[in-house]
């Protein structure tokens, strides 16, 4: 899997591929979470522990993939993360328990996490100044689009061909990931001229940076409000209202066009405002449209139990 250091970045493509993989890892089969709730005989608490267990396993690869690169390579971390990601789809697809559908998650979202820390690795090395700033925006403008895709693909294939189907299609995406990795990713990064990094220290010092922790907190809490709303609208859309799993599929095109409209304001905006402003009027209209959805949902289960009462 060794070739020969290149400094040249590799396509805007292949980089949305590595990063854009695991986001709709993340959400392809949310559509499904009724039915695998269902076959496996299992709560809906339970079987919402798919994602958390994804979550967490991604958070701990992005910490392991990038010591893993810096000693063995940049695109060896990928290839073998990739055919890691490939084995727990596969796992996910032949599993027969709540169980051991967790644990396959767990190798599964291990291996995906590769495709996330040394992607951007990789984009550091290979480029600087406009053309790295160029390529960041780029790619998170696909981005703010691939969680969205993961539900629409989802409910489809779960619809025709039930959730099983959704994993196989996942194990496919592996070995499209892997081929297309393997004969166009270049190697940026060369070993030999590795040097020795004490962690600690480094942990102590982000610990310490007050810009480090805040705008920690704020991505993890509001991706923890995006993927609440994963983990929970296919139970009311599905079950609740009755969608079926391709209608609930095409909810999440909301949410892209959504998250497109605000980066593309957010860019308008940076030239004229200060970025801290520009995230303070972006929690505030969080926080209004929060609001309102509780706001709706107090209002329909009064209005549901005062009905109940009455009968």
């Amino acid at each position: 899997m060794k070739k020969s250091i290149t400094t040249q970045a590799p396509s805007l493509l292949l980089l949305i591929v590595l990063v854009g993989f695991p986001q709709i890892s993340e959400t392809i089969f949310t559509p499904s979470l009724p039915d695998i709730a269902s076959d496996f005989e299992t709560t809906l608490g339970t079987v919402q522990l798919t994602l958390s267990t994804y979550f967490l396993a991604f958070a701990l690869g992005v910490f392991c993939w990038g010591i893993v690169s810096d000693f063995i390579g940049r695109r060896p971390a990928i290839l073998y993360g990739v055919i890691l990601y490939g084995i727990g789809s596969l796992l996910c697809f032949q599993a027969k328990s709540i169980e051991f559908l967790l644990a396959a998650r767990f190798i599964q979202a291990f291996g995906a996490s590769t495709g996330s820390v040394v992607t951007q690795t990789i984009l550091r090395e290979s480029t600087n100044g406009l053309r790295r700033h160029t390529l960041f925006a780029q790619i998170s403008a696909a981005l703010a689009f691939t969680p969205a895709i993961g539900p629409l693909i989802g409910g489809v294939v779960d619809q025709f061909w039930g959730f099983r189907a959704v994993f196989f299609g996942l194990v496919i995406m592996s070995l499209f990931v892997f081929s297309y990795a393997y004969f166009r990713l270049g190697e940026t990064y060369d070993v030999k001229q590795r040097s020795k990094v004490k962690l600690l220290p480094i942990v102590k010092r982000f610990l310490k940076n007050q810009h480090v922790l805040i705008y920690g907190f704020l991505i993890g809490t509001i991706n923890g409000i995006l993927f609440s709303y994963y983990a929970e609208a296919p139970f009311i859309f599905i079950e609740y209202f009755h969608f079926s799993t391709a209608s609930y599929g095409f909810l999440g095109m909301i949410v892209a066009v959504a998250s497109i409209l605000g980066s593309l304001l957010s860019k308008r905006l940076v030239t004229s405002r200060q970025p801290e402003k520009i995230i303070l009027d972006g929690i505030k209209i969080m926080l209004v449209g929060i609001s309102i959805l509780l706001a709706v949902s107090v209002s329909t289960f009064l209005f549901q139990n005062g009905n109940g009462s009455c009968c």
